[in-house]
């Protein structure tokens, strides 16, 4: 009887660890919520709308900055720069006010240059750049376009990249 007893509590104690070690750690969940957290569709491109009455003055500087123009009309011109897509559409009655658009960039510095350079013909008025800020994990040189919308080059700095990566 006491056999029995000893095969029963070491069945039910096996069965027990057996379920413990098939549960996951600290580490597997943690890691398991940031998979699934960072997974989302992919999405093809980005299309965006800006309204104004100077469109023409907006798309010239577009293209000064390096935009290519997918096509144009009277009323509307878009343009194509990196894989965002940006849709100047004469309004009258609706303007686009205080429109950010943040672009990863790999040369902020370079940015700059090339910015200023663009001004410096005189042909856009109201535009203008900063010169590029360095903060603790990217560069970032902000500059507003014609409308007085703001534009960031962001130059994240690679070593950051380096420390997501390890820690996965």
């Amino acid at each position: 009887m006491e056999l029995l007893i000893y095969i029963v509590i070491f069945f039910f104690i096996s069965v027990w660890r057996f379920w413990l070690y098939q549960q996951p750690s600290a580490y597997e969940k943690a890691q398991a919520i940031y998979v699934k957290s960072s997974v989302h569709p992919p999405f093809s491109k980005v299309s965006i709308k800006i309204y104004a009455q100077q469109i023409k003055l907006c798309s010239e500087f577009y293209k000064a900055i390096g935009a290519v123009i997918i096509s144009e009309n009277d009323r509307e011109i878009n343009l194509k720069i990196g894989r965002t897509r940006i849709d100047l559409i004469e309004s009258i009655e609706k303007q686009t006010k205080d429109f950010e658009l943040t672009l990863v960039v790999e040369d902020a510095e370079a940015w700059y240059e090339h910015l200023k350079n663009v001004l410096s013909t005189g042909s856009f008025d109201n535009a203008r750049v900063k010169a590029p800020v360095q903060k603790p994990r990217k560069i970032t040189t902000q500059a507003w376009d014609p409308l007085g919308n703001t534009l960031f080059f962001v130059e994240v700095s690679k070593y950051v990249h380096y420390q997501r990566h390890k820690l996965l």
